[in-house]
């Protein structure tokens, strides 16, 4: 069925509820405040949004697309890493003595074994039906990840 398009709160109130980086994430009355809707009336139509079937095949649809762009973002990351340790790796090999070489091959492994272990929590979670980070850990990770993006944006 086609429905209306969304208004601009609306929408914004889809990605704070459905994105799971937001600080709001599956909150539906701190998703609308955020969203631009009062607070005496986002406590009324946070739920009522979830309600409307616009608004849900929207939440679908946006899921839908976070999930790829989360699968691209991981396996762009983890491209970048192999190719950092190849490079690393082939310093080492040439000068086994080179410390900075050395240095840097550790702190990417580190790197790389910290975002295994929480890609692993939040698929732990999500199948626990737990929060995965605290609001303020959302909100950290939200902005991180941006300006990973960002980063990625510029050097690619």
């Amino acid at each position: 069925m086609k429905h209306a398009p969304l208004s601009a709160k609306q929408s914004a109130f889809v990605q704070y509820y459905a994105d799971s980086a937001s600080p709001t994430y599956n909150n539906a009355v701190q998703s609308a405040i955020k969203a631009g809707y009062s607070v005496d009336s986002a406590r009324s139509i946070g739920p009522e949004n979830l309600s409307k079937p616009a608004i849900s095949e929207a939440i679908t649809a946006y899921l839908a697309t976070i999930t790829t762009e989360l699968d691209w973002n991981r396996t762009t990351n983890l491209t970048a890493h192999y190719k950092q340790v190849e490079r690393y790796e082939a310093i080492l090999a040439a000068h086994p003595d080179n410390l900075q070489a050395l240095q840097g091959l550790n702190q990417v492994l580190r790197e790389l074994n910290a975002s295994s272990n929480q890609h692993k929590q939040v698929i732990v979670n999500e199948q626990q039906g737990k929060p995965q980070l605290s609001e303020e850990e959302r909100e950290a990770t939200y902005v991180a990840n941006r300006a990973y993006k960002l980063k990625l944006t510029k050097s690619g």
